[in-house]
């Protein structure tokens, strides 16, 4: 059994308050999975984020918080 690589948007700089705009950091989060085994992301507060990237199948989002999408013009 593969062990995960366990990252966090806190991580990477994100509030997660559902008030401060947390994309950046999501997507550095995500960036960070791209040449691990297996990776996870853990989500366990409230996000404010915009449209989001997942570029490998090796990652898996759990999400035990609450991710909100912006609106598009934002």
């Amino acid at each position: 059994m593969t062990t995960a690589h366990v990252v966090t948007p806190e991580q990477f700089g994100a509030v997660g308050d559902g008030k401060a705009n947390d994309w950046a950091a999501i997507q550095k989060t995500m960036a960070a999975c791209t040449n691990q085994t297996y990776c996870r992301i853990d989500f366990v507060n409230t996000y404010l984020t915009g449209p989001v990237v997942v570029s490998t199948s090796n990652t898996t989002l759990n999400i035990t918080g609450n991710v909100f999408m912006l609106p598009k013009r934002t």
